[in-house]
């Protein structure tokens, strides 16, 4: 008996929970809140229409599938016409702002086809489309890009790779770094900015010094769109007299 008695409170207080919230869901779709209409008693106005003595026997009735929370709330609102549009389906503005920022940061990448996913990209290799690559799923910063052969990546948890890849139809430019050894004789970095600009390749940084022994290191952080735009430049700047190598860093 006792046991048979457990069992009966602990079905009751289940479906007091799940009435409770089944119905603050349907009265939420009114602009009402269930603690406020339990608080002002205006729910136990409805109880007499269904038999009922008390809130908790509504719940339970509602949990146990007795009663719909359509049944109540019209009884509460009799003529409120049509219920608003649940709220729970109106994205908040942090939601929103979440996405956006998930969408933005995309950057062309489809990560096993999920939409919406915070991608950010290695600094480590700064892929660019074109490049092969993998991701890494990150704790609380989700997924990472790395180019394939990156050292950084294949040192990590194999576990936590996922696959990515570009999207064909993306026209975002990936900023990447050349390091170009050259001569140093005058004129020759005027040279070596035509050929970018000859490229379509706009120069967003640059750090030109000489070593000493009649040669510069020359170090351009620069904005490409692809892969071929990049090996395009790369050939450009190679043909340049007094270029001794071309390298991305």
């Amino acid at each position: 008996a006792r046991i048979r008695s457990f069992i009966r409170k602990q079905q009751r207080d289940r479906s007091i929970a799940i009435g409770r919230e089944i119905l603050d869901k349907e009265l939420r779709k009114y602009g009402r809140s269930l603690n406020k209409l339990v608080k002002s008693g205006e729910l136990e106005k409805a109880l007499p229409a269904f038999g009922l003595k008390t809130v908790d026997e509504l719940l339970s009735s509602l949990g146990y599938g007795k009663l719909t929370p359509a049944q109540v709330s019209h009884k509460l609102f009799p003529d409120s016409g049509e219920p608003k549009k649940p709220e729970e389906e109106r994205p908040g503005r942090l939601a929103q702002i979440f996405k956006k920022v998930a969408r933005t940061k995309k950057d062309g990448i489809s990560v096993q086809g999920i939409d919406d996913v915070l991608v950010r990209f290695g600094r480590c290799c700064n892929p660019v489309v074109g490049d092969p690559i993998v991701g890494f799923i990150t704790r609380g910063r989700g997924v990472t890009v790395h180019t394939a052969d990156c050292e950084k990546v294949l040192a990590t948890d194999p576990e936590r790779r996922v696959d990515v890849s570009w999207d064909e139809e993306t026209d975002t430019q990936r900023p990447v770094s050349l390091r170009v050894v050259t001569s140093d004789r005058r004129g020759l970095l005027a040279e070596l900015s035509q050929a970018f600009s000859a490229c379509g390749v706009n120069i967003s940084q640059a750090n030109c010094r000489a070593t000493g022994d009649d040669r510069a290191v020359n170090t351009f952080e620069v904005s490409v769109t692809d892969l071929k735009q990049l090996n395009g430049v790369i050939r450009q700047l190679e043909r340049i007299k007094g270029v001794y190598s071309v390298e991305r860093v």
